[in-house]
């Protein structure tokens, strides 16, 4: 993995219009509305062409919170989650129209949610911050060397 894609990844995510600054990388304070971008693991090759080209996907999660409420059916909840749902809407968007990460010396095939919707993956009572989470890939072609 090149360095200057985490850069890159980072700052494509910082065009999402609603949270520009709020987004940090690999780590950041759990506060109402913070937003990460967390990587997972190494680029992965999916395939190998005959002339020594690559697939490879580049993955990684986005992880928001927001203040929860333990009060059954809460339209808080529903709002936070729909929220997040947004951001996934906006990156399906982004994939739809061809507006991909610029990585240098690839070629960015796609930019895709690696689920449907958002998982809600903890709360912390002492907060009141519930975090929510969803993946995202880019997939990528490389040029024979």
């Amino acid at each position: 993995m090149n360095s200057t894609y985490h850069d890159k990844v980072f700052e494509y995510i910082q065009t999402y219009p609603k949270i520009g600054d709020l987004v940090t990388f690999n780590g950041g304070k759990a506060a109402p509305g913070s937003v990460q971008l967390e990587t997972v693991d190494g680029d992965r090759v999916v395939a190998r062409d005959i002339c020594g080209g690559e697939t490879v996907e580049y993955s990684f999660m986005m992880i928001c919170y927001f203040p929860y409420s333990v009060v059954p059916f809460s339209k808080q909840n529903i709002e936070n989650i729909a929220k997040v749902q947004e951001f996934m809407n906006w990156v399906d968007e982004q994939n739809r129209v061809g507006n991909l990460p610029d990585l240098e010396g690839v070629t960015v095939l796609s930019i895709e949610n690696a689920m449907n919707m958002p998982d809600v993956s903890g709360y912390d009572p002492n907060s009141r911050l519930a975090k929510y989470m969803f993946g995202v890939k880019i997939t990528y072609e490389t040029l024979p060397e």
